[in-house]
């Protein structure tokens, strides 16, 4: 019993987010030169501070909501540059999507590794 009503606590918020995504009207396809432009001004130089571990430049560009989230990593870890560096030695990222909601655009993107494996995560940035 306890079990059906964790399952129907849950099941709202996740067909609320799948619909959101689902509906969203990704910026590629309804205002491509917006589309290039974010990609160039903003979320190139995001995939760039991975990189080379420019934690400065990553605090800029997040969301408040997304830095937030990673405030002591970012703040507080002397590593966190480094580890980004050697993390992403070697990788490649594809912009597959933007989704602005007004407050912050969510990226949608691929990380291709020196191994083969390819990856695909969201991230969120302050919209501009």
């Amino acid at each position: 019993m306890r079990l059906k009503r964790i399952i129907a606590h849950l099941t709202l918020p996740i067909v609320l987010a799948v619909s959101s995504l689902t509906f969203a009207e990704g910026l590629r396809t309804s205002d491509p030169s917006r589309f290039s432009q974010l990609e160039y001004d903003l979320f190139n130089p995001f995939f760039a501070a991975l990189s080379d571990g420019d934690v400065t430049v990553l605090k800029n560009l997040l969301s408040d909501a997304q830095y937030n989230q990673h405030k002591t990593l970012l703040n507080e870890n002397a590593e966190y540059s480094t580890f980004l560096r050697s993390h992403y030695e070697g990788a490649t990222f594809e912009l597959l999507e933007i989704t602005d909601n007004g407050q912050e655009l969510q990226g949608q993107a691929k990380v291709y590794w020196p191994d083969g494996r390819v990856s695909e995560f969201s991230i969120f940035l302050q919209a501009r």
